[in-house]
């Protein structure tokens, strides 16, 4: 691949004993946990507590790193590497208009829906469930 990596930072996070997921509503369409792009001068811990209440309206308190993802086929539209932190999320949850939804749900809710997941994010599940559960 000839384009250099675009830098992200994604959480899961929990509300007492839901995680916090979102529904895509754009390409790629399907769930993913919140996260979003690098800006210039950013570090990722700060990327994930900017992006994470502008996709669910949740605000979230970082608890730690789970690694680095880096698959160059984990995303359609260009290489995408992402740091997985995990946390727990407060708040009301407000979609971001026309571009989420906010869903609640359990371990077994996420398991139902893992083949829906985009993005590598069934993946993210998987290391997060090995390390963290």
């Amino acid at each position: 691949m000839n384009m250099p990596p675009i830098y992200t930072a994604d959480c899961i996070a929990r509300v007492k004993d839901r995680f916090v997921v979102i529904e895509r509503l754009t390409e790629p369409k399907g769930f993913a946990f919140p996260g979003g792009k690098q800006d210039p001068d950013e570090i990722l811990s700060e990327t994930i507590v900017r992006e994470f209440p502008e996709e669910t309206g949740l605000s979230v308190a970082i608890q730690g790193v789970i690694g680095a993802f880096a698959d160059l086929d984990r995303d359609p539209r260009g290489w995408y590497v992402t740091t997985l932190f995990y946390g727990t999320a407060t708040g009301t949850a407000k979609a971001e208009q026309g571009k989420t939804r906010v869903h609640l749900f359990t371990e077994s809710e996420i398991a139902d829906r893992l083949p829906r997941f985009v993005l590598g994010h069934d993946k993210l599940w998987a290391k997060y469930l090995a390390h963290y559960s």
